[in-house]
C-alpha cells in the first residue's frame, strides 16, 4: 500500500513539474512562436523573431529546423533592402552551410555578405563576414586564404558585439581560435 501511494505521489509530482522541466531555449523557442501571432507576416517584427528561433536551432544543432524558419522569410520585403536584418538572414544561412559540410555554398553567400556590410559600412557585419568567410576557407583546406580572411576580420570593430538589434554574430573569439588553427596547419607554432 505504502509503494503505490509513494508511485502515485511520484507520478503526480511529475506530471506537475513537466512544464517546469522544459529547457530554457526551448521555453524562448515557445515563447517567440507565440509573439508570432501577433505580427503581420511582412514586417520587421515577424523577421526578426523568425531569425531569433532560426538561431536558437542553430545552437541546438537542429540545423533543418533552423533551415525552416529561414525558409519562412524567403518572400519578405526585408530580404530585398540592404539592412541589418537582410545581412543576419544571410549569415544565418551561412551558418547552416558551414555545419552541413556545404562549403561552397558557404563562401558564394559570404561574398553576397561582405558585399551588403560594406554597403552598410558596418564594421561589427564585416567583422562577421569575413570571420565566416576564413572558417569557410579554413575548412576546405586553403589555409593561406583563411588566414587572410581572419586578419581582414580583425581590421574591424575591435568591440565585442553589445548591439541587441544582432543576433548571432561570430566575435573576436572565433576570430582569434581560427587564426591559432590556420597557424597550426602551417606548422608556424609561435603565431598560434
Amino acid at each position: 500500500m505504502k509503494k503505490k501511494i509513494f508511485f502515485s505521489c511520484l507520478v503526480f509530482f511529475m506530471m506537475c513539474f513537466s512544464g517546469y522541466s522544459q529547457s530554457p531555449d526551448y521555453k524562448n523557442i515557445d515563447s517567440a512562436q507565440k509573439a508570432l501571432e501577433k505580427y503581420d507576416s511582412t514586417g520587421a517584427d515577424y523577421f526578426k523573431t523568425c531569425l531569433f528561433i532560426a538561431n536558437c536551432y542553430w545552437h541546438k544543432e537542429t540545423y533543418d529546423t533552423a533551415q525552416i524558419w529561414l525558409d519562412k522569410l524567403a518572400e519578405s520585403g526585408e530580404l530585398k533592402k540592404n539592412s541589418a536584418l537582410h545581412y543576419q538572414h544571410l549569415s544565418a544561412q551561412i551558418k547552416i552551410y558551414y555545419e552541413r559540410n556545404l562549403h561552397q555554398l558557404g563562401i558564394n553567400e559570404c561574398k553576397d555578405a561582405i558585399a551588403l556590410a560594406a554597403k552598410l559600412n558596418d564594421s561589427l557585419l564585416l567583422r562577421d563576414a569575413c570571420t565566416m568567410l576564413g572558417s569557410l576557407n579554413y575548412n576546405i583546406q586553403n589555409i593561406p586564404l583563411s588566414l587572410q580572411h581572419f586578419k581582414e576580420a580583425t581590421k574591424y570593430s575591435p568591440l565585442v558585439n553589445t548591439n541587441s538589434q544582432y543576433i548571432g554574430l561570430w566575435g573576436l573569439y572565433e576570430i582569434y581560435m581560427g587564426m591559432g588553427y590556420s597557424y597550426v596547419e602551417t606548422k608556424n607554432l609561435d603565431s598560434a
